[in-house]
């Protein structure tokens, strides 16, 4: 076997192997992450599903987090796509409307105390329904606006 030779040390002052020596280049961005084209139109359909089917789940979760996986559309996805944006902020105003009027129906329940169960049960049950409604319409590749949002966010 051949004997191994220590590595070399390059002398004090002498110079650097330069960088493009090594002819690097940067990495390639894939099509679908890339900030000048659009989404394909499956992609559309994907983000629009998650638009409305995320604010189903942020309801399960909490009444008040319907918002939360519509915003998260909005802001990574609906910068690329105006069919991605109309469905993510169809849901973002619509699961905000619901956080509102879920706050406003508790504190007045507390305070008159009439069905003080009655109110919990239906702020989430309406949006759930209306939810999965607008959710299956836009599965279809159908425009849905929801009958009760207020465009808090344009």
């Amino acid at each position: 076997m051949g004997r191994l030779s220590e590595p070399s040390v390059p002398e004090p002052g002498a110079d650097p192997v330069s960088v493009s020596a090594y002819q690097w280049t940067a990495a390639p961005v894939p099509d679908d992450i890339s900030p000048r084209r659009g989404l394909s139109p499956s992609r559309e359909r994907s983000w629009a599903r998650v638009a409305h089917w995320g604010g189903l789940v942020g309801v399960l979760a909490g009444a008040l987090l319907g918002w939360v996986a519509p915003l998260i559309v909005l802001v990574t996805a609906g910068r690329r796509s105006a069919v991605v944006r109309g469905h993510a902020l169809s849901a973002l105003n619509f699961y905000l409307t619901w956080a509102a009027l879920t706050v406003l129906a508790g504190v007045v329940s507390a305070y008159t105390n009439e069905e003080p169960e009655l109110v919990p049960y239906l702020m989430v049950w309406i949006p759930l329904v209306i939810g999965i409604n607008g959710a299956i319409l836009s599965s279809r590749d159908d425009r849905f606006r929801y009958p009760t949002a207020i465009r808090f966010v344009r």
